[in-house]
């Protein structure tokens, strides 16, 4: 009964991040691998209750299932994309197939009553210590490589490979066992092993769901007159020309004619300037000014700024002759170093910089 409500648990957490990921209103290329991932996640878990409870006898539909095989590779791909790095498909493909060769001797497990029979152990060890050598490979090599770009933010994925790295460490007992024993299908802990992995993973993305549509799809509650006029085009105008004559709760209409004046400037494409210049500057509180981004453009302060510097960096990647180098550009957007540039700009649009220039120039 427990394990039962382990599987409802991981397809509730699955099901409700893949609701977050369907409100995001601008995806990127991590959130829509990690909604891949959530995809498979469900695939996996109504196999393992289907198999085990609905139908007993029939466990090995799930338990041979190469699900795990995918966990490495996803990771990989994730963090490629936090370094600012496109993939090749032949590549990425290549790193994926493990998997395919498991899918492919899955369903030959499946099909074959006899293949089971005689070679159940050899699937099973072959299968649980290619997931272990995966799940200690990968992780080993994101922490360990040279960071080309050196403030890459792992964040909720670092705790991803930390849980790899434990559940790895129990399960290479579990397939010794099988080996030495030679035993004939796969022990009930290892199952147990798969369930922990699948419940961190699914919970985790969901605390990344979760704030991804918090900072980037929280609802705009009102919007003022005057924006900047530059930056019109980052405006969704339908929406908000319904709310255009509103006024701010709790704020001057001189702090906010003050501040958009200040943003017609385009002084934050100055990689020195910061909230607390601009705040100076205009002699207002830094609340204030945090208040206001937060209402009128919803992202807040360092995302709707950084957006704007990624919309510039675009228009200028655009052009037929670039003459300029990825450090030059990223100065002139007003980011203060190429590793930031390439973080945020593979943030809002999925791919590295040189790579959306040769997508769109192509």
């Amino acid at each position: 009964m427990f394990v039962v409500f382990l599987y409802a648990i991981i397809f509730t957490i699955a099901l409700q991040a893949l609701l977050l990921w369907r409100w995001i209103r601008k995806r990127n290329t991590i959130d829509n691998i990690l909604s891949i991932f959530l995809v498979q996640m469900l695939i996996d878990v109504s196999l393992m209750f289907l198999f085990t409870e609905v139908f007993p006898g029939k466990e090995y539909v799930s338990t041979a299932a190469p699900f795990g095989l995918t966990f490495g590779p996803f990771l990989f791909w994730i963090y490629r994309i936090l370094e600012g790095k496109s993939i090749r498909k032949d590549k990425l493909l290549l790193h994926f197939f493990p998997f395919f060769l498991g899918v492919v001797s899955y369903i030959a497990f499946l099909s074959s009553p006899i293949f089971r029979a005689d070679f159940a152990s050899d699937y099973y060890i072959i299968l649980y210590g290619a997931m272990c050598i995966s799940w200690v490979s990968y992780p080993i090599f994101v922490l360990t490589a040279r960071k080309e770009t050196a403030d890459i933010n792992l964040g909720v994925f670092k705790y991803t490979m930390i849980v790899l790295l434990i559940l790895t460490s129990f399960m290479l007992p579990f397939v010794w066992e099988i080996y030495s024993g030679g035993m004939q299908e796969e022990p009930l802990m290892t199952g147990v092993i798969v369930i922990g992995a699948m419940l961190s993973g699914v919970s985790l993305i969901y605390w990344y769901m979760l704030g991804r549509f918090r900072n980037v799809s929280a609802p705009l509650p009102v919007v003022i007159e005057s924006a900047p006029v530059s930056n019109l085009h980052l405006l969704e105008d339908e929406s908000r020309e319904e709310v255009e004559t509103k006024q701010l709760p709790d704020v001057t209409d001189e702090y906010n004619r003050k501040i958009a004046e200040y943003l017609m400037l385009e002084r934050y494409f100055d990689p020195s300037f910061k909230l607390e210049q601009m705040a100076q500057d205009l002699n207002i509180p830094k609340s204030f000014i945090s208040l206001y981004f937060t209402q009128v453009h919803a992202d807040g302060f360092v995302k709707t700024i950084n957006s704007w510097r990624i919309a510039k960096a675009c228009e200028m990647l655009m052009a037929e002759e670039l003459d300029m180098s990825m450090e030059e550009l990223a100065f002139a957007c007003g980011f203060n170093s190429r590793a930031s540039f390439y973080r945020n700009f593979s943030l809002e649009k999925g791919c590295s910089p040189m790579a959306y220039r040769e997508k769109k120039l192509s």
